[in-house]
């Protein structure tokens, strides 16, 4: 069985590959085998400037 750390591992390296997705937006968390995926929001207003 995959430990927690290994999981969230994964799933952020498999985030990667996908081109419509941002990995350093999308938090993971992983906990006795669940994972929870998170939008970290950023401020794109301030981005425009």
């Amino acid at each position: 069985m995959k430990s927690d750390m290994q999981i969230q591992k994964d799933i952020m390296e498999e985030l990667k590959w996908e081109p419509f997705l941002h990995a350093s937006e999308i938090g993971v968390s992983v906990k006795h085998g669940i994972a929870t995926m998170i939008e970290r929001l950023i401020n794109k207003e301030r981005n425009k400037e």
